[in-house]
């Protein structure tokens, strides 16, 4: 094969950053700012760098038009990032995988996910925390609202069932796959892990071999560890640490959680190791 040898100035990746809503995307997010910009808005897309395929802000399990849903992807840009809620469909892994996206797949302990979820559509800032239904959960005592959260209410589906529209990601293997608490106890090499998964994505598109200036490449990691740390930028983020649901978590939750576990996902993750927690 014919190689030609480049610098890494012409390599722009262009970058999808996913993950079940309030799995950790911030950090991703962060991260990946020091060294791509947002996707911009414009007539067909006005929500520009964010990107969802389920209706309510991701916070249900309708999905959107699939057509729409290749057409804002369509518009990605080299050197620019979209980042959300992206559901798992055979038609949108292969059109990701032939258009030569990054895409990197955050996920996080779904007991914590629940308690975040739970905080979200409690909230008072419907500016930030975006929920059709805040009135509603704001009405209830929090443990009630993680408890609906947890088995779901109306349109806005079980944490569970919803996570299961995510989880086939994890076994797609060009996908770049992040343990959220891992990405967060060592935010420099996960920052290098996506950093050079980006490139290798869009290098191995053409047939190149790529000549790294180790100088650069050193500043651009050290660049997104910093930035990963800027939590005023993320719209969202409420408190991003791990283990929250020990102290939110009663044994009725804990009841309702493991009813609504029905595949065995803390185990499969390896969040736990029995069913027995």
């Amino acid at each position: 094969m014919f190689l030609t040898p480049v610098t890494a100035d012409v390599v722009r990746p262009r970058y999808v950053l996913c993950g079940l809503p309030k799995s950790g995307l911030h950090l991703l997010v962060g991260m990946v700012q020091a060294i791509c910009e947002p996707m911009p808005g414009h007539l067909l897309h006005p929500g520009g760098s964010w990107w969802g395929t389920f209706d309510d802000h991701s916070f249900s399990s309708r999905w959107g038009s699939i057509e729409r849903q290749l057409r804002i992807v369509s518009y990605l840009q080299p050197g620019k990032f979209f980042k959300g809620h992206v559901g798992y469909r055979d038609e949108i892994e292969r059109f990701l995988y032939y258009f030569g996206a990054s895409f990197v797949f955050i996920y996080r302990d779904p007991r914590d996910v629940a308690v975040s979820q739970a905080h979200h559509a409690r909230s008072t800032d419907g500016e930030r925390f975006k929920h059709s239904a805040h009135a509603a959960y704001q009405a209830m005592t929090f443990d009630d609202a993680l408890a609906a959260v947890i088995t779901g209410m109306g349109p806005y589906t079980g944490v569970m069932e919803r996570w299961e529209l995510y989880a086939p990601w994890l076994d797609v293997k060009w996908v770049q796959s992040i343990r959220f608490e891992d990405a967060l106890a060592n935010r420099r090499d996960t920052a290098q892990l996506v950093l050079e998964y980006g490139i290798d994505r869009t290098v191995h598109q053409f047939g190149v071999e790529l000549k790294v200036d180790q100088a650069k490449h050193a500043e651009a990691i050290a660049a997104m560890t910093e930035a990963s740390q800027n939590t005023d930028a993320s719209a969202t983020f409420r408190k991003g640490t791990t283990g929250q649901w020990r102290e939110a978590f009663t044994d009725e939750h804990k009841r309702l959680f493991k009813a609504s576990d029905r595949n065995g996902w803390l185990v499969k993750l390896g969040y736990e190791t029995s069913e027995d927690w």
